[in-house]
């Protein structure tokens, strides 16, 4: 059921496919289990709560690319990012910090990114 669950936050064709399927084999009872959440694994619902990363952590990613590639992380800054710029893993010690102007932690509008320890 959690597969047939998956396949419509996801929007693939085949898993449409596969619903169809087991909707042909099972009858509508399957329908009644898929929309009720019935018999779909918590953990599995846990990560469709949010499929859109935050900006703290689209900022973070976009900065381990710059590290990855040896990109100047400021220069980039300057056209509207806003990844942080120091030690990394001062944030693993400090999980609720901020990024940018206003503390808001969103993609642009700031240019300087947070400077870390």
């Amino acid at each position: 059921m959690s597969v047939i669950w998956a396949g419509k936050p996801l929007n693939i064709p085949v898993f449409k496919e596969f619903y169809d399927l087991m909707v042909g084999f099972f009858g509508p009872s399957v329908r009644t289990c898929v929309e009720g959440n019935h018999q779909i694994d918590a953990e599995l619902q846990g990560l469709f709560e949010n499929l859109m990363a935050t900006p703290q952590q689209v900022n973070i990613l976009f900065r381990h690319f710059c590290d990855k590639y040896e990109l100047d992380v400021a220069a980039f800054n300057k056209v509207g990012h806003n990844a942080p710029i120091g030690d990394l893993n001062f944030l693993n010690t400090h999980p609720g910090v901020n990024f940018g102007p206003g503390g808001g932690g969103g993609m642009g509008g700031g240019g300087g990114g947070m400077q870390l320890p």
